[in-house]
């Protein structure tokens, strides 16, 4: 088919769902994997197959929740297109600033590049490049999703301890600006309130990831702290079968 302006399709549209496959790789021997989203700084992240670990590479110590990345190296380790677009100037297929770029390497040597492009609003289809022979194909638009994730959406959240429970708490002792103090003798008030604080502890935004003393000094975080005393007994048998606290 010929493609307008604003790259449909004009005749001969193929909406079937024939599939060929022109790329199956294993997404466990990918060793980096790149993408660029559309206006915005190119990520890059290695894999080690050994340990199953994917890192940021210009910041190692990031810490990254990988969930994504693992949908991103199977999505892109088996590749399906709907159609073979005829070749020759591509750029009304939006490959001029693709919605993304992406990049993979496998430790075998294999490289591979591909941008996606803009989207065939007749068949829904992107416009699928593979940028080291040129060729020009339609996707299914599912493809695109696994890659609109920013580094800010990896972050890794600690999480507090779930396993709390209100009536185990016995004390709150505070360590601010020099003065220390402990509150024992808990009323039931008193431990709800301390419960309600501590379930209220759950990070909004990252303000910095790096641990640092100079980073922590400079939010205030040091000497300063603050300590909820718990006990929880618990309840075990012996060999005849008594149960000891």
């Amino acid at each position: 088919g010929t493609p307008d302006a604003s790259g449909n399709e004009t005749e001969n549209n193929n909406t079937g769902e024939e599939v060929t496959i022109i790329l199956q790789r294993d997404a466990g021997t990918i060793t980096e994997l790149s993408y660029t989203l559309r206006g915005s700084e190119r990520l890059t992240f290695a894999y080690n197959s050994a340990s199953a670990k994917w890192i940021y590479v210009p910041a190692p110590a990031y810490p990254l929740l990988t969930e994504h990345l693992d949908y991103m190296a199977a999505a892109i380790s088996y590749i399906g297109v709907y159609r073979t677009m005829d070749t020759g100037d591509t750029g009304i297929y939006g490959f001029e600033n693709p919605a993304v770029t992406i990049e993979v390497s496998y430790a075998d040597g294999a490289r591979y590049a591909f941008a996606i492009g803009n989207q065939n609003s007749m068949t829904g289809y992107h416009y699928f490049k593979d940028l080291n022979t040129g060729a020009v194909y339609t996707i299914d638009p599912a493809l695109l999703p696994y890659f609109q994730v920013s580094l800010e959406d990896m972050f890794a959240y600690d999480s507090i301890n779930a396993d709390v429970e209100e009536e185990y708490i016995t004390s709150l002792t505070w360590n601010m600006d020099g003065k220390t103090g402990t509150l024992e003798s808990l009323s039931e008030d008193d431990r709800s309130r301390i419960y309600a604080a501590y379930q209220s502890l759950k990070p909004a935004a990252c303000a910095d990831w790096s641990g640092t003393d100079d980073a922590m000094a400079s939010y205030g975080i040091g000497d300063n702290a603050v300590t909820v005393g718990y006990r929880r007994a618990v309840t075990s048998a012996d060999e005849s079968g008594r149960e000891t606290g």
